[in-house]
């Protein structure tokens, strides 16, 4: 299954011993996100390093890069325009974008991307009961 992934899945995915990142290991799941999307979490590597329990964010980094296909605002930049008045949280606008130009769905545990009716929505626990 294919699926645009937000920043707080990715935050989850930065540390390896948590349930998404076991979801992600051991299921056919083929994950997007903007490519924006890094930056958001290197805004947080000191905290993620934290919470990781690891000690160099750059092999945080390196493992999300890994398991994630990030992608350019410039090849989903025409569906900015065509979500951008069906999000209120501006941050959110590429990730509806990038499902859209995908045609995919957004995997993302705030509801209010569930408000827009152009793309379905996943939270974790609407996925794995999906997935089974």
């Amino acid at each position: 299954m294919k699926l645009v992934a937000d920043a707080n899945i990715l935050f989850a995915l930065c540390n390896k011993r948590s349930f998404t990142s076991n979801l992600i290991e051991n299921t056919d799941l083929e994950i997007f996100s903007p490519y924006f999307a890094l930056g958001e979490l290197a805004k947080y590597k000191n905290e993620i390093v934290k919470k990781s329990g690891e000690s160099d964010f750059s092999l945080i980094q390196n493992r999300i890069k890994d398991k994630i296909k990030f992608v350019s605002e410039k090849e989903y930049a025409r569906e900015i325009r065509n979500v951008a008045d069906l999000i209120k949280d501006e941050k959110d606008i590429a990730y509806l974008a990038l499902a859209l130009h995908l045609n995919i769905p957004i995997w993302s545990n705030d509801f209010h991307l569930k408000e827009q009716s152009l793309i379905d929505v996943f939270t974790t626990k609407e996925l794995i009961e999906l997935i089974g």
